[in-house]
């Protein structure tokens, strides 16, 4: 479910929106890279709180 989330946040704004949403998939590689090093993901967090489980 996280990769398809994340697939998602970049796809979408780079095929519709290129010109308006330019920095979403930078948030998106800024917030991984974060999640790397500090082992905290909140859409991690969120999924969990969704009731989806994890693969780790």
């Amino acid at each position: 479910m996280f990769r398809l989330t994340v697939s998602i946040f970049v796809a979408i704004p780079l095929l519709i929106f290129p010109q308006s949403l330019w920095f979403f998939p930078w948030f998106v590689g800024i917030m991984l890279t974060m999640s790397g090093v500090t082992g905290v993901c909140p859409m991690m967090l969120l999924l969990q709180w969704l009731g989806f489980k994890s693969a780790t």
